[in-house]
C-alpha cells in the first residue's frame, strides 16, 4: 500500500517535481546535417526540461523548423519520447507531418471546432506528464 498518494500516480509526480535549469543539452545537429538546425545548436541552444517559442508570420517555414527539429531529435535521441501537436492546421499539412516527422503526430486540424483543439491538446498534455512522471524524457512540438 502507497502511504503518498501522489507518489503512486505519475503525473501528480511529475507536477509536483522541482523544476532545475535545462539541461544536458540536446544536440540537434547529431541527427541531421541541414543547416538550420545547425543554426539553432549555435544560436538558441535546447536543453532538456527546456520550453520554447518559435513566432513568425504565416509562410516563413516555422512548421519546417519544426519538422526539422523532429527529425534530429527522433535520429539523435532515440530515447526521447517525440510528440508533434498540431492545433488549427491543414489536414494536408496533418498528412505532411504524419509522414515525414518520427514522432507521435496529436492533431485537430483546422475543419474541426475549438472544444476538440482544447481537448486534443489536454489528451496528449496528460499522456506527457504520465510519461514525464515515469521518468522518461519528452519532447513535444506544437504547431498552430
Amino acid at each position: 500500500m502507497v502511504e503518498d498518494e501522489s507518489e503512486a500516480d505519475p503525473q501528480k509526480r511529475f507536477l509536483n517535481g522541482v523544476a532545475i535549469n535545462p539541461a544536458p543539452a540536446i544536440r540537434l545537429e547529431l541527427g541531421s546535417e541541414k543547416l538550420t538546425v545547425r543554426a539553432m545548436d549555435l544560436i538558441t541552444p535546447i536543453g532538456m526540461g527546456q520550453r520554447g517559442l518559435i513566432v513568425a508570420p504565416p509562410g516563413s517555414g516555422k512548421s519546417t523548423i519544426l519538422k526539422d527539429i523532429c527529425q534530429a531529435v527522433g535520429k539523435a535521441y532515440p530515447e526521447i519520447k517525440l510528440y508533434a501537436l498540431l492545433i488549427d492546421e491543414r489536414p494536408e499539412e496533418v498528412t505532411d507531418f504524419k509522414r515525414s516527422v518520427p514522432a507521435e503526430v496529436h492533431a485537430s486540424s483546422s475543419d474541426e471546432s475549438y472544444a476538440h483543439h482544447v481537448r486534443v491538446a489536454d489528451e496528449l498534455l496528460d499522456i506527457a506528464r504520465q510519461q514525464a512522471g515515469e521518468g522518461h524524457n519528452v519532447m513535444i512540438v506544437i504547431d498552430s
